[in-house]
């Protein structure tokens, strides 16, 4: 009722309508929180940093590495554009955000779904100590992953061009050596997502950040070399290298640190 009222009285001020909204919201969580405050129980930081210690530090030990590893990931995503932009202005940063954001989602949004219902199966399967099993859904996500990137790439081949031009009005000269690239990097990226599942399963997430941290200098030095002269073919194919990198160090680390062995007998001595 709140939120209503002022959004009423100010539909022309629209971060008046922000503010009412998250004032709402908070006003609700506030009742929600007072009406039961009895059955609530505040922990205070004493208490967490005494009974709750060892939970803390098995959140933050596998958290903050995962964390960081988000924070360099992302890069990929935009460090190139900074670039494009400085040598061809803006005009042809946007269209190279555009066609990029757009090609890049349809392999996330193809692949979230298995990435989503999968991670907790493999974790699960884990857990009960169902080692095999737990490698078996890996390996078959990866197998359906690579099957997605097969026909999206044909599909892309065929229509994309089309497609581009009628959805957005943007024509593009080399098509493919632009958006093949991209969209094969970005599945190759969702793929690397099981890849490296062994690393986090075993609390090893440091070798994902060193391996992102390579690829992403790779990336960076291949942009730089190559933009000025290739412009958005350079971009991709840049991309699309730093890409295997990361999944090529990350099945190295995993094989020369054994960390693909199934038995956990075997896994316990690493």
């Amino acid at each position: 009722v709140f939120s209503a009222l002022l959004i009423t009285f100010s539909i022309k001020n629209y971060w008046l309508g922000f503010v009412a909204m998250f004032a709402a919201l908070l006003i609700v969580v506030s009742f929600q929180i007072w009406i039961n405050r009895d059955t609530i129980k505040i922990l205070s930081v004493k208490i967490l940093l005494t009974t709750h210690s060892s939970e803390i530090q098995k959140l933050l030990s596998y958290g903050l590495p995962i964390a960081i590893w988000l924070f360099l990931s992302s890069a990929f995503n935009f460090a190139d554009r900074f670039i494009i932009q400085h040598y061809y202005g803006y005009a042809d940063a946007g269209v190279y955000s555009t066609v990029y954001d757009l090609f890049f989602k349809v392999a996330t949004f193809a692949c979230m779904p298995i990435l989503l219902a999968n991670h907790s199966r493999i974790v699960n399967e884990w857990n009960a100590g169902n080692v095999l099993k737990s490698w078996s859904v890996i390996k078959i996500s990866i197998l359906l992953e690579i099957g997605m990137m097969l026909f999206s790439m044909i599909f892309i081949y065929l229509i994309g061009a089309w497609a581009l031009e009628n959805l957005t009005n943007i024509k593009l000269e080399n098509f493919s050596y632009f958006v093949l690239p991209i969209l094969a990097a970005s599945f190759i990226w969702q793929i690397g997502m099981f890849i490296h599942k062994p690393l986090e399963l075993f609390f090893k997430q440091w070798y994902m950040i060193v391996a992102v941290v390579f690829s992403l200098l790779i990336n960076v030095c291949f942009n730089l070399f190559f933009i000025p002269k290739y412009k958005f073919e350079a971009a991709a194919i840049s991309t699309l290298i730093g890409t295997l990198v990361y999944v090529f160090i990350i099945i190295a680390i995993i094989y020369f640190k054994k960390y693909h062995k199934l038995s956990l007998v075997e896994n316990k001595k690493l």
